[in-house]
């Protein structure tokens, strides 16, 4: 599409963009009255009274709301703006809840270089550039890049520079990278490296020759024979190969059980080997596989998982790894933690409110095993081990004498 066509065609866009910002709220607030759990456009957590706000999105935020409860009980007036919609841009919503607040750290996880700032700091800062009597000061910050966690104690430095900015009336580091570390100055790279020599990079695994007619390149492996050695056919070879069934083998049959675990429980091979070890140490009179049993339905994100706070063993694992689950009373962010018998589960107020734990709650994916017990605490359900669980707890069928054969010699 070419001029004079193309210019109508992005001003449809531009009004069907902000048609959607009519509708999208009434599309969430559906949402909400179908499945209970409710999405904003504006997520603004104790914000009617704020003086310093961090500003960020997704889990982050959640920490971010734990550490504004801690300082409110300080006597600071901190809270959370978490924009659940990005387009359209929320430019009203920030404006509003700004209105009062003299500081805020606006924090992104890309940095949207030679701009001092990243993306949603710069619209923040758009946004509110437009209102005259809003006098808000605006910290940017580059903060979880290359998956690097995020805590409290991330969050509380957040609201630290807010509430100095606050006191001090003036930005001292209008823009910032969060978690940024000096290197050694002892180590650099090594000068006067020796060339690399043929043999280094010459292995002998493939030979290419070219056709002489075509001009097109022939590559051999030797190691694998014939060319299409790679190709796997799911049927037999022969004449009559695809009358035939490929009949699983019985080292197949091992493999299969030893996945299920795997896949289950979200562990890597080298984690499982280290199990069967561990299993096999301290099993004494009992037999290996049900102590190893035993150990997995005991790691944390299993408990958490089997207990109903979270639809699957992944969505458990970052229940714990962003520190929402108590263990007899104590965070604890390992997840292959093993748990005793007595001990006590619990989440904390941002993992009860998480949608993880909601969709649990509404969808259980099974029933409660009868090693695991509930009571209710303060309104909301604390997990118990009442009993130390064993190979009829797997969750799904498992032939434990075929995984026994597969590590018998471990």
């Amino acid at each position: 599409m070419n001029d004079p066509d193309l210019i109508n065609n992005k001003k449809q866009l531009s009004d069907a963009m902000e048609a959607a910002r009519r509708v999208i709220p009434e599309v969430l607030e559906e949402l909400g009255q179908l499945s209970g759990r409710r999405y904003p456009v504006m997520d603004a957590y104790r914000m009617d009274d704020a003086e310093v706000a961090v500003i960020l999105i997704n889990s982050a935020a959640e920490t971010a709301k734990e550490v504004a409860d801690r300082l409110r009980a300080q006597g600071h007036k901190a809270g959370v703006l978490s924009p659940n919609v990005l387009r359209p841009f929320p430019a009203g919503l920030f404006r509003h809840y700004l209105a009062g607040v003299r500081a805020a750290v606006v924090c992104d996880r890309a940095d949207s270089y030679g701009a001092d700032g990243g993306n949603l700091s710069l619209e923040v800062r758009a946004a509110i550039q437009l209102d005259p009597d809003n006098h808000t000061r605006v910290l940017s910050r580059i903060y979880g890049l290359g998956g690097k966690d995020f805590d409290d104690g991330d969050a509380e430095a957040f609201f630290r520079q807010a509430l100095e900015t606050a006191a001090s009336g003036r930005v001292a580091t209008p823009f910032a990278y969060h978690g940024i570390y000096a290197g050694d100055p002892g180590k650099g790279f090594a000068h006067g490296l020796p060339a690399i020599e043929r043999a280094e990079v010459t292995r002998g695994m493939a030979r290419v020759t070219a056709d002489p007619a075509s001009g097109r390149l022939n590559v051999e492996l030797p190691g694998l024979g014939k060319a299409g050695a790679l190709e796997k056919r799911n049927y037999g070879p022969g004449q009559h190969g695809q009358k035939m069934r490929r009949k699983v083998s019985e080292y197949g049959i091992r493999l299969r059980e030893k996945q299920k675990l795997l896949f289950h429980y979200g562990i890597r091979e080298a984690q499982l080997r280290k199990w069967v070890k561990e299993a096999k140490k301290i099993s004494h009179e009992r037999e290996w596989v049900d102590m190893l049993a035993s150990l997995l339905e005991r790691r944390l994100d299993n408990i958490v998982f089997r207990l109903g706070f979270a639809p699957s063993i992944a969505a458990a694992k970052q229940l714990v790894s962003h520190k929402h689950v108590f263990v007899n009373g104590v965070k604890v962010d390992i997840a292959s933690y093993i748990l005793n018998t007595g001990d006590r589960v619990s989440l904390t107020k941002t993992g009860y409110n998480s949608a993880s734990f909601l969709q649990a709650r509404s969808t259980p994916r099974l029933d409660m095993p009868d090693f695991l017990g509930k009571v209710i605490e303060q309104g909301n359900p604390v997990g118990l081990l009442n009993a130390e669980p064993g190979i009829d707890n797997v969750p799904f069928e498992f032939e434990k004498r075929y995984f026994i054969e597969h590590y018998g010699r471990l």
